[in-house]
Order: structure tokens, then sequence, then C-alpha cells
């Protein structure tokens, strides 16, 4: 190799080397160990499941109605993948079946293969255990086009609080959710030519983690039942839309909606014939980047989204419901393996928790989500806002960011006739 080329390399070398000791460090002083992320979280954890009094392994909770359901069949959202997209499992019949529980206690050693759900619910608060994964990316061997896929409902009833300039106003609401469980979720596929080569030395940017159940489709209704937002759980954040301002409604009820290639993150399809790059972060404090594109983090990245006119493929899938306190919706424990980056633990690496875990406490009601998160991309006060309310990734002004949003938010629905 001439000296020269072999300086190249070794400078290249030199500077992935320090990158993955910046990206370690970042990891590890935000999220800390596991000790320290019990510590922080268990409030959190309790808020947005229920009481330890009601603790019972035998106990799966309140099944959904009959009504619900009729309304969940009514909305449910098309489901659109990329080309070489993975396509939602079965989290009962196609996933957990080929896992393994882990004692993370005693150096990750297996305690028990294909776990039924009656044995995850025996165990979905004891941290020590965690699921591992041991299945194929595909559940049909790369051929998907007769696949069935799956897709989970809930249905919940809200009065939201709507921030109004002048002071507050309640609205009756019903929220529509559909999750779609992902066997493995990857990295953005837009990194830049640097961070791809990066990660790939640290991490598969393919399989980053194990299972992907917090990226959601929710459908909000108003009292005459009226699809008047859709609200999409992207990474560790949301986006609102407004129908009628932000996007149309289609005739049929049944929205597409456009998974991400690579992350599994949704995102509206769009008509374009090449695929269209959204801005991302995994950490929600640095959201302004989102925005604006401003200040990139270490966290950032862009999601790859192809559409129906591009090779976006859709994707028929049976809609199936639980009752609200089933493992899936409730576990504390990890339903992926605790994989590392080189030897760290880090919460960007470890399989997720239950379904429900997928917000601040302060932001448990979809009507409050659906206030913080109306965002006008492209607008510096909006990016100038998110930023200076993130403090950290839980130390968040959470009110001043409602209250400006939300202002706006209540504003557009009465623009638009939702609100009289």
């Amino acid at each position: 190799m001439p000296l020269m080329d072999f300086m190249r390399s070794l400078h290249l070398t030199f500077l992935l080397t320090i990158l993955a000791l910046s990206l370690l460090f970042s990891a590890a002083t935000l999220y800390g160990g596991e000790e320290d992320w019990d510590e922080r979280h268990s409030k959190w954890l309790l808020a947005l499941t229920y009481p330890a009094s009601e603790e019972n392994p035998e106990e799966f909770g309140k099944e959904t109605g009959e009504y619900e359901r009729g309304l969940l069949e009514r909305f449910k959202p098309r489901v659109v993948v990329s080309p070489e997209g993975l396509v939602p499992v079965d989290f009962y019949e196609f996933y957990l079946p080929r896992t393994v529980v882990r004692d993370e206690s005693r150096k990750g050693v297996v305690v028990k293969e294909a776990p039924s759900r009656e044995y995850l619910k025996s165990i979905e608060r004891d941290r020590r255990y965690y699921l591992d994964y041991t299945g194929p990316l595909y559940p049909c061997e790369g051929d998907c086009k007769e696949y069935i896929a799956t897709g989970y409902g809930r249905a919940y009833r809200e009065a939201a609080d709507l921030r109004t300039g002048e002071g507050r106003r309640e609205i009756p609401i019903i929220v529509l959710k559909y999750t779609f469980p992902f066997p493995f979720s990857g990295l953005p596929a837009g990194l830049s030519l640097m961070r791809e080569a990066l990660m790939r030395v640290v991490a598969d940017p393919v399989r980053f983690h194990e299972l992907d159940i917090h990226g959601a489709v929710q459908i909000i209704l108003d009292e005459r039942e009226r699809p008047i937002v859709l609200l999409l759980a992207q990474h560790n954040h949301f986006r609102t839309y407004l129908i009628g301002k932000d996007l149309p409604w289609p005739d049929d009820n049944h929205i597409p909606i456009c998974f991400a290639e690579r992350s599994n993150e949704p995102y509206p399809c769009h008509a374009d014939t090449p695929p269209r790059y959204y801005r991302t972060v995994g950490n929600p404090k640095d959201f302004g980047y989102v925005i604006d594109g401003k200040s990139s983090a270490l966290t950032a990245g862009e999601d790859r989204v192809y559409g129906q006119n591009g090779g976006g493929r859709e994707v028929p899938y049976r809609l199936k419901f639980l009752p609200d306190r089933d493992p899936l919706y409730v576990s504390w424990i990890p339903l992926g393996d605790r994989k590392k980056i080189l030897t760290f633990n880090t919460f960007y690496r470890n399989g997720p928790p239950g379904i429900d875990l997928n917000t601040s406490p302060e932001l448990k009601a979809y009507g409050e989500i659906m206030q913080f998160w109306y965002l006008r991309d492209g607008n510096n006060e909006d990016a100038a806002l998110m930023r200076n309310s993130f403090r950290s990734f839980s130390d968040v002004d959470f009110e001043k960011v409602l209250t400006r949003n939300g202002t706006r938010l209540y504003r557009d629905l009465v623009d638009i006739g939702y609100i009289e």
C-alpha cells in the first residue's frame, strides 16, 4: 500500500475511533447504567401502567368492546412498506414463540425458551429478565407478497383539555390506536456516509435493536366520529397532523401510512416517485433539528420513505384486540435483547418495554400529546421553542410547549369547523 493511502486509512480509522468513543460517552452519560435507569424511572413505569397494589399475574384487564372494535375496523389505516422493508408480525403467534427469556443478574443465562403469554405476564415487572429474539428478519423468508400481517387495535375515550389562549376548553375525543410489531428496528436509512461507516463499526444499523412496537398510528375522532387529527408516534417523539389542513382524508376512511425503510417509523404516504427523506432524531431534546435542519445532533439522521408510486407496497393485515393489561401493553421488562455498543449497555439498543410505556407521564393523555407535538416544519419559532423547552430527555417545560402549540391547534380546529 502506498504511504499516502496508508496515512489516509490510518486517519479515517482514528476519526472513526474518536466518533465511536464520543457516541459511547454520550449514551453512557445520558442514560447511565441499568440501576440508575430504574431509580430515575420507577415513577414513570408506574404512572404509565398501574399501581403495585393491583398486580395480579392472572389479571389481563378489560377487553375492547364491540362498538370500539367496529370503529377500529372502520378507520383502520392502510400499511405501506418500502420495497425491502420488514412486514408487521403477530407478537404472540410469531415473535414470542421465537424468543428466550434471559436473566441479567445471571449474566444473561436462559431461564425459559418459547415463553407463553401467561409466563410473560408473571414476569412483566421483574427487570432481571428480558426477551431475546432468535427468529428471522422476515416471517415469510423474504417473499411476502401473499403474507397477511398483524396489527393491534385499542380505543380510548378522553375529554381533551385544550389550551385556547384565554383559558381551557374540554372537548370529547375518541382515540383509535394502531400498533404494528416489527421483529427488528434499524437506524434511519438516510445517515451520512461517515455516520453509516461509524455505526457499522460499533453496531448493526439494520438490526439495531429487537422488536419495534412504539411507532404507532393514532386517529383521533370528535364526538361525531369525524377524523380530526392524525397523530403518529415516531422514534421517541410524535407528530400531529390536522385533517383538512395538513393532509386530506380519504373517502374510504382508510388513510395510507408509509413505514420508513429500516427504522419502521410511520409517515403520511406521499405521491412522489422517488423516496422522500424526513429529518429525525433519537433524542427528543434535539427535536429542533427535525423542524429546521440546524445543529444536527449525534442521534440525527433521515428516514427514507417510499410512496406507493415509487415502489412502496401495501401489506394486508388482520387487526387483533388484546385486554388493556396484556403484557404486550404493560410489560416493564425489555421485550427484546439488551444489546450493547461495544461493551456498553445503552438505552438505544435495549428491546422496548410494553406499548403503553411510550411517553412521559405529563403527556399520558392523548389530548395532551396531540397539542404538544403540533409543530410546523421549517418554522424557526417552533424550532426555538423545542430547543429552549427540552433541558434533557426527561427535564422538559411541558406547559410552555402545551400552551403555545395547544393554542394554535385549538384555533385551527375552530377555523376548520371542528369546534364551534
